[in-house]
């Protein structure tokens, strides 16, 4: 499937666990917010070097990322490094991430 948990893509134990997560294709992962009311929420990040979109920050899995801030307008996303989208997609995340940071 094109939507599927972490566990489908990684061979790690540890991410049969995580049900508030999920990969979209092989190259972005969200993380969205699933309590009423919360403005952060912890990110698990499998195996591998990953781009948080919003951020442009890099991460080397397997972590989990503390109290990740998420207003109600920010979905936590973050985009594998070693299978990475096409540029022109990519740059169509980006517009929609700054239109959203400026309102």
């Amino acid at each position: 499937p094109i939507v599927r948990p972490l566990f489908f893509n990684y061979d790690d134990e540890n991410l049969y666990k995580i049900n508030d997560e999920f990969m979209l294709g092989e190259s972005l992962l969200f993380a969205p917010v699933i309590k009423q009311g919360a403005t952060t929420r912890d990110v698990t990040l499998p195996k591998g070097k990953w781009l948080d979109l919003w951020e442009n920050k890099e991460y080397e899995g397997p972590t989990t990322i503390q109290n990740y801030e998420t207003p109600l307008y920010k979905l936590p996303m973050f985009m594998n490094l070693e299978k990475p989208i096409d540029e022109e997609t990519l740059a169509e995340i980006r517009k929609i991430i700054l239109s959203l940071k400026e309102k």
